[in-house]
């Protein structure tokens, strides 16, 4: 009898499990636009931070930084999207 007691607590983590996971699964539903805002931007931020560093990086010959170069970029990607 000890083990029908044990597979009921079995049981009962498992109908715990699948009701927490479909919760989330309906939370995740509900805020899918943020989630594929957050997904796209950290893409974005992934894919354009080389770019983004190598002009950073960039300098003139008396020395001097582009330092508004990488700002101008990222205003025209906006801008023409």
């Amino acid at each position: 009898m000890a083990g029908s007691a044990g597979s009921a607590r079995d049981y009962r983590k498992a109908i715990l499990f699948a009701f927490v996971l479909g919760l989330g699964c309906y939370l995740a539903w509900l805020v899918r636009d943020v989630l594929l805002l957050l997904y796209v931007s950290a893409l974005f931020a992934v894919v354009l931070s080389p770019l983004v560093q190598a002009t950073a990086a960039f300098e003139l010959e008396n020395g001097g930084h582009l330092k508004g170069l990488p700002f101008s970029f990222c205003w025209w990607a906006w801008w023409c999207c």
